[in-house]
């Protein structure tokens, strides 16, 4: 595409199979042009009256950008036709991809109705449900109604999403007996789309439709325990009917910041990963080391190379600056969406905890970064990173190794609720619960956008302490936790 005069650029390239576009500069667009039709570098040169060494450095570009019909290339693009393929597929006909010890039956817990506004709910479910309007507000014992909007996304760019009141902190929907009322009256097809996915999870890779369960199920300790979701497939092939967006592996990998690889290269770490998991049986500080191990082979790297900064006062002035932002990020949260009024009642709890977590850590971090209290815990631990991985978390994020820091962090910052969780019914061990519990709220802050729109700052400093430096961290986290020199004094 062609630019005008004045754009500080010549053209931009925008390749729709890879779904990237770059930016050329007069150069750049000359050479594309010319690109058109085979070329020897002999004769490009000659034609843009340049050197072979500047052709060269523009053509090693190009390369590495995928835009050359390389065999490389080739793979990216297969790989993502076939991606797009299972997207747009027969539901029938695509391949699921689900792990033999994945399983999950509702418990009926009512978690997932509570603790926060269930939706979005999509324009059809409410005009599915307005002949039943006044049936489901008699029932419910609704004064306020059914629905109402709520702004999402930053001031000047925020958009309304219809969600569904709540009352005494659960769903409208939901009633005495854990149930919901529109599907216990009309059936599940009337519920929101949310509400009938939840808690499935499904990603299109080049090998078909991934399977996973979102780690936002506060049942989940015993819902694993459940029906395996492979003895479920009809059910799933149901859901991917109504996933509004489904999301897809990115059709460009990037290992770390210079190395590309395709979704087989990735394949094949994330299968060692699975493996890693398995074998350290529960234990997360063995489990997260020895991924990253894997990590640093693929990357090529020595693990036990030296790295800089990996002192006792150097790591823990990091650490602290990076749950200082955490703490003013959950705060942000909680002035956006106002404080109480007559007109709605606004809760903050699980943010409130979240900066108690970022607050304590540092005190915490021995016992954070030790392992969890008993092995039932540990057993949980293993199914959450299951899931995660065929989540393709690792996958969403820039680079493979961002993936994992954030995975890393969120453990972590996970175990520091559990603890803050416990202390507030003033239990010094975690019960299972605990854990679960952990997992959701940082399951739910990491996919709420105005949190990462801010938190992507902090990339870099993730990757640096917990990729890079997370030996270093676990070695000298007795030496980085801080202590509380003030009286505690309980007035009751």
């Amino acid at each position: 595409n062609e630019q005008p005069e004045e754009a500080p650029f010549a053209a931009q390239l925008v390749d729709s199979e890879l779904g990237q576009s770059v930016r050329l500069d007069a150069r750049g667009y000359q050479v594309a042009q010319l690109l058109r039709s085979p070329q020897t570098v002999d004769g490009l040169a000659s034609q843009l009256e340049t050197t072979m060494e500047v052709v060269e450095k523009v053509l090693d570009l190009f390369t590495r950008l995928h835009l050359l019909d390389t065999e490389s290339s080739e793979l990216f693009v297969t790989e993502a036709l076939q991606t797009r393929a299972w997207q747009e597929g027969h539901p029938e006909e695509i391949p699921l991809l689900i792990r033999d010890d994945a399983a999950f039956s509702c418990t009926m817990c009512g978690s997932c109705c509570g603790g926060h506004n269930v939706g979005p709910v999509s324009a059809e479910v409410v005009a599915g449900l307005k002949d039943k309007r006044q049936a489901l507000l008699a029932r419910t014992g609704s004064s306020k109604g059914l629905f109402f909007a709520v702004p999402v996304g930053r001031d000047g760019q925020a958009e309304d999403q219809i969600v569904c009141h709540s009352r005494s902190g659960s769903c409208v929907f939901l009633s005495g007996d854990r149930r919901c009322v529109i599907h216990e009256d009309y059936g599940p097809e009337y519920k929101p789309e949310v509400c009938r996915l939840f808690p499935y999870q499904f990603v299109a890779t080049p090998k078909g439709i991934a399977v996973s369960l979102s780690m936002e199920c506060r049942g989940f300790a015993e819902a694993k325990n459940g029906q395996a979701l492979k003895n479920q497939e009809s059910g799933l092939r149901e859901l991917l009917n109504i996933v509004p967006n489904l999301r897809r592996v990115r059709p460009v990998l990037l290992l770390d910041e210079l190395n590309p690889i395709a979704y087989v290269e990735y394949e094949n770490i994330e299968n060692e990963l699975h493996a890693l998991v398995d074998q350290h049986e529960g234990q997360p500080i063995q489990t997260l080391l020895a991924m990253r191990e894997s990590l640093f082979k693929a990357q090529g790297r020595d693990c036990t190379a030296e790295i800089a900064e990996c002192d006792a006062t150097t790591l823990r002035s990091h650490f602290s600056m990076l749950m200082q932002h955490t703490i003013k990020m959950a705060e942000a949260l909680v002035q956006q969406y106002g404080k109480d009024d007559s007109e709605a009642h606004v809760h903050t709890e699980t943010l409130e905890e979240l900066a108690a977590a970022a607050t304590s850590i540092m005190s915490d971090l021995p016992r954070v970064m030790g392992p969890l209290d008993r092995p039932s815990q540990g057993q949980l631990f293993q199914q959450v990173m299951h899931h995660q991985l065929m989540g393709k978390e690792l996958t969403q994020t820039r680079t493979v190794v961002l993936g994992m820091a954030r995975l890393s962090y969120s453990w972590f910052m996970s175990h520091a609720l559990m603890i803050v969780r416990a202390r507030q019914v003033k239990r010094r061990h975690l019960v299972d619960q605990d854990v679960m519990d952990g997992v959701v709220v940082m399951s739910f802050l990491l996919r709420n956008q105005g949190f990462m729109d801010d938190f992507q700052a902090c990339d870099d400093a993730l990757v640096s302490l917990f990729y890079e430096r997370l030996p270093a961290l676990l070695l000298h986290a007795g030496e980085i936790a801080g202590s509380d020199g003030r009286v505690e004094f309980y007035k009751f």
